[in-house]
């Protein structure tokens, strides 16, 4: 127990000392590979990040020159008619955006409107005699879907009080006989009456009631104030708020960093914006009186002055986003803009733009207007998430769009960053170094073991020699002395020299067998094998037996069958020989009480050929 306590503790040192030994080499390696992935990493977020800003720019472009073809048109482009050229031609025409159905030059596109100083409501979709519309190539059923629209343009004002709910006026004379327009108390339209009886040839245009301004609703839309307050009550057709979607910053200090410097830019963006003013003159065709065929003469030709304002942006309550803009005429403000589908804008603006790069395969993008996101889609997914609570992962972009859509953020999350072909030779390179310290370790750890086992087994080996050749040293040495000094008789003299002799004999043969053992492990133990016959072996093995086991009172019994008496056999007849001394020694040291003691030795053939 004492030496197996001991083999233990050695192993248990050396086992210690291996896992210092692994885990300084693991733990640096695993950082140095920690950090290698991590870069790649970060390689792989700048580099979907710059593909998120490319995005966002072509993004802007494309709004930017929306929004600059939008700014080129003129004042009277909101009329239903204006002069082409100089006021000297007085070449009457249609304007550019009374056409029908409505040219989508902005994605998601209802109707143009405009609403004068006066507060009367209008589109350019009508002409100014709706029972004249065949002098400009009108037909009725054209007509009956002109005014459709043009109804349904002002009930998505009136819905978000953008307009005030007016009595009727029949600003439009049903033929040249008609009076002038009464206003007709008794009649109102409401925000939930969208249906308007046409079969008198009437078109409603809203007068405003004393004390109120047409432009009091759109200053609450460019006020950030009165924005607040209205995107509360827009949240309704949201999809959630910015604040509550789930998306953990990257790389936090930087995007703040980065959001700090890109807010200030666009405040400068939008002062600017806001600063912005061009004046332009303006020629107006105004009747002088019906004919059946149009003609410049049929209009007198206005020249003016107008002062025209940058294009600003807002969410109505419906959640259709209204563009428009201030014009000053003679010191008077009118409001000219368009009515836009939000899902449709965003789908045509922001979607196909994402959809068709690389970012719309591992991504998701949230489509934010004044804080509440108004669309959520991307990483494989045709259509659009119904909750902001879909919206996971990190955040990999977030930027406002310019002006006047400085309102709009584009927020970019992403799940998974993939690294590349990189990440995977790193975790490969990880995963075989790791494989391999631990194959190294365990080696060593059992190569060391078997080395204190074996260094243990030679310190037991020699401590058994050590006994096996003091047991007859002693032995000689004490019957040496009884002859020495004359204490025995010569009768016990003869018994006395004969143990000397059969100890010598002994001891001759463990220290043979010390010396072959140490030739056997350098591999230097010569062997001459020659044909021996088997009756030989029998014969030399009891002469060198019979009296060793006679002294240790055991009988000896050697068989051998006689068909085998003459057989011969390859063998070192020394090295056969020892063999079976020895084990005649271990059977005699370890069965000496014994109730039966007989030594047998037997030579038959064995499985078919072997002896």
């Amino acid at each position: 127990m004492k030496k197996t306590g001991l083999l233990n503790t050695n192993r248990k040192s050396l086992k210690r000392m291996l896992l210092l030994c692994f885990f300084s080499l693991l733990v640096p390696a695993s950082i140095l590979i920690h950090h290698t992935y991590k870069q790649l990493e970060l390689e792989a977020y700048y580099q979907y990040r710059v593909l998120a800003e490319e995005l966002t720019s072509r993004i802007n472009k494309n709004l930017d020159n929306i929004i600059s073809e939008e700014e080129k048109r003129a004042f009277t482009d909101y009329s239903f008619l204006n002069v082409s050229g100089d006021q000297t031609a007085s070449l009457l025409q249609r304007s550019p955006l009374s056409a029908y159905p409505v040219k989508q030059s902005i994605p998601g596109i209802i109707s143009y409107f405009q609403v004068d100083s006066n507060g009367v409501f209008s589109t350019p979709l009508l002409p100014p005699e709706t029972t004249e519309s065949n002098r400009f190539g009108i037909d009725n059923k054209e007509l009956s879907e002109r005014k459709r629209l043009h109804t349904r343009a002002y009930h998505i004002l009136l819905a978000s009080k953008i307009v005030p709910e007016n009595p009727i006026q029949n600003s439009i004379q049903t033929s040249e006989q008609s009076p002038k327009p009464v206003v007709n108390k008794a009649s109102s339209i409401t925000a939930d009456s969208r249906d308007v009886d046409f079969s008198d040839e009437k078109i409603a245009a809203q007068i405003l009631t004393p004390g109120q301004t047409a432009y009091d609703a759109f200053d609450r839309l460019e006020k950030p104030t009165e924005r607040k307050k209205l995107a509360k009550k827009s949240r309704q057709s949201s999809l959630g708020r910015v604040k509550d979607i789930n998306i953990a910053p990257a790389y936090g200090e930087i995007i703040a960093k980065e959001q700090r410097t890109r807010g200030y830019q666009e405040k400068a963006k939008k002062l600017v914006a806001a600063k912005f003013r061009r004046r332009e003159k303006n020629i107006l065709p105004q009747q002088r009186e019906a004919s059946k065929n149009i003609s410049s003469s049929d209009y007198s030709i206005k020249l003016f002055e107008s002062e025209v304002g940058a294009f600003n942006i807002g969410m109505l309550d419906s959640g259709h986003f209204v563009l428009f803009r201030n014009v000053w005429q003679n010191e008077k403000r009118q409001i000219q803009g368009a009515i836009i589908d939000s899902e449709k804008f965003i789908q045509g603006v922001i979607k196909v733009e994402f959809m068709d790069t690389a970012l719309s395969d591992l991504s998701k993008l949230a489509v934010a207007f004044e804080g509440n996101i108004y669309a959520l889609f991307g990483q494989k997914y045709e259509s659009s998430y119904r909750s902001e609570t879909e919206l996971t992962g990190s955040l990999l972009f977030q930027s406002r769009l310019n002006a006047p859509l400085n309102d709009m953020t584009l927020i970019y999350s992403i799940n998974t960053l993939p690294t590349g072909a990189g990440s995977t030779i790193v975790i490969w390179t990880g995963a075989i170094l790791l494989s391999a310290l631990c194959v190294i370790f365990i080696f060593i750890y059992r190569l060391g073991s078997s080395q204190i086992k074996l260094v243990q087994q030679q310190q037991n080996f020699v401590s058994a020699v050590s006994h096996e050749l003091k047991t007859p040293l002693t032995s000689i040495r004490m019957y040496g002395e009884i002859l020495k000094e004359g204490w025995a008789d010569e009768e016990k003299k003869k018994t006395y020299y004969h143990f000397i002799y059969d100890e010598s004999e002994r001891l001759s043969r463990l220290i043979s067998n010390v010396l072959q053992l140490a030739r056997m492990t350098r591999n230097d133990m010569p062997v001459n094998l020659k044909p021996v016959s088997v009756n030989r072996l029998i014969d030399n093995i009891k002469s060198r037996l019979s009296s060793q086991a006679g002294q240790a009172k055991f009988e000896l019994v050697l068989k051998c069958d006689d068909s085998l008496a003459e057989r011969q056999i390859n063998i070192d007849e020394d090295y056969f020989i020892q063999i079976i001394i020895n084990l005649v020694d271990n059977a005699i040291k370890f069965s000496t009480k014994a109730d039966k003691k007989q030594i047998d030795i037997h030579c038959a053939i064995h499985q078919g050929n072997k002896l």
